[in-house]
């Protein structure tokens, strides 16, 4: 992670030294392509430095699609229709990538190093690639009867242990570990990018916030201490940039979804057992009965927990199929926004005066563009 970033820098070090307005964006979404593929896959990329990365391209056109397009608005509308639209979505895509389905060709990447890890000893490494080539899955051989178990019966105490024992465990199949390794790739890679996006563009515009946060830096690093896993979570006023960041932008707008377990009648709407709810993330983000002053960026919200009942502060979901990533992506967040910050004074761009362009795409909410220009600071600022 940390080589990765040092490489961000030196981008964003050529970019301040030319004093032109560039798109940031796209920066963040080559560094967490290559944080990804070099934490969980062990590959080293050069997607950084090399503008026509046909990595980079394939991935950002599985994330392209949102609800301004035709073909998912009709197939959102008319269910009936909805594979022969999602099919159709697949062969735009595939045009668009030279005639190359870029889910296939991502999964054959994977696949390939698979092949590698299997066949060569020494190709393995320390990742969480390697993790899933090593694990194995317990599955149960026997259905087991709990109401079976009474106290002080030691003959059905030994039965059901007997059944509690008989269980095998297998390794992971190939086409577990490719449908993985793919999910991990595009959740590495999509949502920290388009969260660091927004806090740079929120940084841009307050700069006071900015100052304060230079000011926690500097003073972390002149106590002798570098901006690294270990001390980058003891920053609070970090934390609470980010946070804030991720309630006024939530990378993420339809993840976190229940089936109804009964039928349930909520004030006139009936929820009947089976429907799919789904938590509109911004919209309670930004409702001023859970938050005051919504739509003002104030990091200071987060100095004590939020006034809420723990559903209505949602970036990474929540309960116990919250997002996987979440401590990786705060991590690798955290270290990009303070080395840059640390660097670099971030200003807003001519094109970026106006309000962000979002794009709703089918699961996240991601700028179309972030502008600004970077002035590099003094050692000595």
């Amino acid at each position: 992670m940390n080589s990765s970033i040092h490489v961000m820098l030196e981008v964003l070090q050529e970019r301040a030294e030319k004093g032109e307005e560039f798109e940031i964006f796209d920066v963040f979404q080559r560094l967490t392509m290559d944080v990804i593929t070099k934490t969980a896959f062990g590959i080293q990329t050069d997607v950084q430095k090399n503008s026509k990365s046909s990595l980079l391209a394939a991935t950002k056109l599985i994330f392209r699609t949102n609800y301004n397009d035709a073909v998912i608005f009709i197939g959102l509308a008319f269910p009936l229709l909805r594979k022969v639209c999602l099919r159709l979505q697949v062969l735009i895509i595939t045009l668009l990538n030279k005639g190359r389905p870029p889910h296939t060709m991502l999964r054959a990447g994977i696949k390939k190093v698979i092949q590698m890890r299997k066949s060569i000893p020494q190709a393995k490494k320390n990742d969480l690639l390697q993790l899933m080539l090593d694990s194995s899955i317990v599955t149960d051989t026997s259905e087991m009867d709990i109401s079976k178990l009474e106290a002080g019966n030691t003959e059905m105490e030994k039965s059901v242990q007997g059944e509690i024992t008989n269980k095998k465990s297998r390794m992971m199949s190939e086409a577990e570990i490719v449908a993985s390794a793919f999910a991990v790739l595009l959740a590495g890679y999509e949502t920290t990018s388009t969260a660091l996006a927004y806090t740079a563009y929120l940084l841009a515009k307050h700069q006071d916030v900015q100052d304060n946060l230079l000011q926690e830096i500097k003073e972390l690093i002149e106590r002798g201490q570098k901006l690294e896993y270990a001390t980058v979570n003891k920053l609070p006023y970090l934390d609470k940039v980010l946070s804030e960041s991720m309630r006024i932008h939530p990378p993420v707008h339809l993840f976190t979804n229940r089936y109804a377990l009964e039928d349930v009648q909520y004030g006139d709407i009936h929820i009947p057992k089976g429907m799919l709810i789904q938590a509109p993330v911004h919209l309670m983000h930004h409702d001023p009965e859970f938050w005051s002053e919504p739509e003002i960026f104030d990091p200071e919200r987060f100095s004590s927990k939020p006034n809420t009942d723990g559903v209505t502060y949602l970036p990474f979901g929540v309960g116990p199929r919250n997002c996987l990533g979440m401590r990786f992506a705060q991590l690798e967040a955290k270290l990009a926004i303070a080395h840059t910050i640390n660097k670099f004074c971030i200003k807003l761009g001519e094109k970026q005066k106006d309000e962000l362009n979002i794009l709703c795409r089918l699961r996240t909410l991601t700028p179309k563009g972030v502008y600004i220009r970077l002035e590099a600071r003094n050692e000595n600022t």
